[in-house]
């Protein structure tokens, strides 16, 4: 039987040194890199020996007020929250090739693993820090308007997740998840993309909506232009797709075909600006997750045979009850209120 031989610290190290130059991250890959630091002071030295990062550890802002004395203290003591080598698997304390380093490498890279994981849980949440993007994340329920650094601004719905670069060559964000409303600032120097995991969106002195869910990507061009390249073919630009206003793109991951523009509703695509939601023929299980976005008093719908009711109307987004008045009022549901809160939507009952 046939086993995948397990990277090498040295191997893992140089991955994550190839990966952090590209400084386009994403979040997930940012917390595991903080976690494979934490992991074994064998990691922090070698990563260190690849990026000569002895010398700089103090350079890094947000570690300024790290005391190194007091750190090496600690780690002479037995304090430091780190693996002894003698707890490593074969594999990693093979990567030591000399005896005599122990010592001296340990006690480094007992140090150093403190204030390199401190400075790589920094990197995941203000990796603007490192070259990075500052990152904007809302709740259940929270909205929130951001203004970046050229004079955009960004409108965030509830449970997104946006993070944003503006440098003085490009200003690239990534939405991996939720819902925001961009006015874009004119700069014809500076591109400004928006990148979702199905689509890169690049406009120029515009004002567009882009929504992440369940797979897809959502583009609804208010005024100016954008073109949109689906993820599948972001290296051809001959790919790219042009949107009029007032025109509304669908991108989906495992799409094969290019997708081609639809007459939109912007008043519907900006309804959840005013916290607002417009079901226009949409299933129960998608009217029940959007709820579920605004409220934590979930919508729970078990019967299969219900997840797929059409429904087509106007809510408040913060009335959770009218929604269930209407849905008792249908006479083909019927909704309890459980101990914890959640509402459970299930098929009426003939008595």
């Amino acid at each position: 039987m046939n086993s995948t031989p397990t990277p090498s610290p040295i191997a893992t190290a140089a991955e994550w040194l190839t990966a952090l130059q590209a400084q386009d991250l994403s979040l997930r890959d940012r917390e595991r890199f903080a976690e494979w630091l934490r992991r074994s002071p064998v990691h922090v030295d070698e990563f260190l020996r690849l990026t000569a990062l002895q010398g700089h550890l103090t350079r890094w802002p947000g570690l300024h007020d790290i005391d190194l004395a007091s750190l090496e203290a600690e780690v002479a003591q037995g304090g430091a929250a780190v693996v002894p080598l003698a707890a490593l698997p074969p594999e990693a304390a093979a990567s030591i090739d000399q005896p005599r380093r122990l010592q001296p490498v340990w006690r480094f890279a007992a140090t150093a693993a403190v204030v390199l994981a401190a400075a790589a849980w920094s990197f995941v949440e203000h990796p603007a820090w490192f070259g990075g993007a500052e990152r904007y994340v809302t709740a259940v329920g929270e909205q929130r308007s951001v203004t970046l650094a050229d004079g955009s601004h960004v409108q965030l719905n509830v449970r997104s997740d946006l993070s944003a670069r503006v440098d003085e060559h490009a200003r690239d964000l990534q939405l991996e998840a939720g819902e925001a409303l961009f006015k874009v600032a004119q700069d014809s120097a500076r591109p400004f993309r928006v990148h979702t995991p199905q689509a890169v969106i690049e406009a120029l002195g515009t004002e567009f909506n882009v929504h992440v869910a369940q797979g897809r990507t959502i583009v609804t061009l208010l005024e100016g232009r954008v073109a949109v390249t689906p993820a599948a073919s972001a290296s051809g630009a001959n790919q790219s797709i042009a949107l009029q206003p007032g025109q509304q793109l669908q991108v989906a991951g495992d799409a094969a075909a290019i997708p081609r523009p639809q007459p939109g509703d912007p008043a519907a695509a900006m309804a959840w600006t005013q916290r607002r939601l417009v079901f226009d023929n949409a299933p129960l299980a998608q009217v029940a997750a959007e709820f579920n976005r605004y409220s934590r008093q979930s919508l729970v719908v078990n019967d299969p045979r219900l997840r797929d009711a059409r429904i087509t109307a106007v809510f408040d987004a913060d009335d959770i009850q009218a929604f269930v008045d209407s849905l008792m009022e249908a006479g083909r549901f019927e909704v309890t209120r459980q101990p914890n809160g959640a509402w459970h939507i299930e098929p009426h009952q003939q008595k």
